[in-house]
């Protein structure tokens, strides 16, 4: 896995929520160029299965599409199954193309990571307000990732509720995690079983990966803004800070030099947060 650490900020850490989008196969790997020569390496063979599980996910998610799609066509002059679908289906191909869009960009995914850890995290040890501030502005997320995995728990979780307390193992049509429709006989025996958690899982990966990718960009831009208002700090504190650093302003160029300086130095951090 590709996980850069500030130099100066040991206990950096990514919100809690991205864990699963390295379950799901959609966090990047290191460079290739990182890893050592040679086809049977531990790092290629490693790569070779995270791949293999990222694309395993992807299409699983799209079979699931395929199933419930089955389902919205053949029963699409019944409205109200025609809602009840609609629902699950577009979530599933709206993750679905996340799920691809972030497989095939990893490359430019593994470029913001390492931008952010070396020029956009905020130490807390250094600017412990803004900091603050910014891991305050992340509880919507923590929020929002509550609500979502009590969705996906709802979800999975009724459906058996009411096969062993209503329905009953022998029933001839048992219940699923969404409406679908299936190109064999999915009700009986281990077939149901399987069905069951293959598609389950699917879903488990679309609400996660909804709300892990949306955490980390609201972690992305939230740090950003905080980056920014300390840019401003600077610039406010810039005329007292450099009469600071000179003793005796009786020199007013020496005085404008500092000032240019200054606002050198800001201007370079500044390009280096919207390069």
């Amino acid at each position: 896995m590709f996980n850069p650490l500030p130099a100066e900020d040991k206990r950096f850490h990514w919100p809690r929520q991205c864990v699963w989008l390295k379950l799901n196969g959609s966090w990047p790997l290191k460079s290739t160029i990182d890893f050592q020569s040679g086809f049977y390496t531990i790092e290629n063979y490693s790569t070779f299965l995270y791949s293999f599980w990222s694309w395993y996910v992807i299409i699983s998610v799209g079979i699931t599409i395929i199933y419930q799609t089955a389902f919205l066509i053949t029963n699409f002059g019944d409205i109200m199954m025609t809602t009840e679908n609609c629902c699950t289906t577009f979530m599933g191909a709206l993750n679905f193309v996340r799920l691809l869009h972030m497989r095939l960009n990893q490359d430019q995914f593994r470029c913001i990571i390492e931008q952010f850890v070396n020029n956009i995290w905020i130490n807390r040890e250094h600017h412990p307000q803004v900091a603050h501030e910014c891991e305050n502005r992340m509880n919507i997320f923590r929020i929002m990732t509550i609500l979502l995995c009590c969705l996906i728990a709802m979800y999975c979780l009724l459906p058996l509720i009411i096969l062993f307390v209503d329905v009953g193992w022998d029933a001839p049509e048992k219940p699923f995690p969404y409406k679908m429709l299936f190109p064999y006989d999915a009700h009986h025996s281990w077939r149901y079983v399987f069905t069951y958690a293959f598609t389950s899982y699917a879903g488990i990966c679309v609400v996660t990966t909804l709300f892990a990718e949306d955490s980390i960009f609201g972690f992305f831009i939230t740090y950003t803004c905080g980056k920014f208002r300390l840019l401003h700090q600077r610039i406010d504190n810039i005329m007292f800070g450099s009469y600071e650093l000179i003793k005796n302003p009786q020199n007013e160029n020496e005085v404008q030099r500092i000032y240019i300086k200054k606002l050198n130095e800001i201007a370079y951090d500044h390009n280096k947060l919207i390069e």
